[in-house]
Formats: C-alpha cells, sequence, structure tokens
C-alpha cells in the first residue's frame, strides 16, 4: 500500500504537470489505497493516479502468463 508521502507526491506532480500546461485545477482530490482520484465537476471528468504495484499474481494475469 502506498504512504501518504507517495499519495501527496503524486497530487503534487499532477497538479505541477496541469499548472505547466495551462489546465484548469482539479475541484476535488480524494486518496484511497494506492490511489489518488483528481474529479473536475464541470467536465465530468476523473484521473486516476494509482501508486501501487498490483499482487504478483495479477501481474501474471495480466502479462497472459499463468497466476
Amino acid at each position: 500500500m502506498a504512504t501518504i508521502a507517495e499519495l501527496i507526491r503524486a497530487e503534487t506532480m499532477m497538479r505541477t504537470l496541469l499548472e505547466d500546461n495551462d489546465l484548469p485545477r482539479p475541484d476535488a482530490v480524494e486518496y484511497g489505497h494506492g490511489t489518488v482520484w483528481l474529479r473536475w465537476d464541470d467536465r465530468q471528468l476523473v484521473v486516476a493516479i494509482e501508486i501501487d504495484q498490483p499482487p504478483p499474481e495479477e501481474s501474471a494475469r495480466r502479462a497472459g502468463g499463468r497466476g
């Protein structure tokens, strides 16, 4: 599971990316277990930043391996 510091760093990096490209700030930001969600209400848009790696069995399944 991601630490709060990792979640904050991901949010900060995304906010910097938005600002550097003259894009609007999100209306809301939420933290979950290994995920940061940024939401723009008027655009009906959500960006999810997943920080944690999936468990090994999930990685193998996504790669088409056995798991």
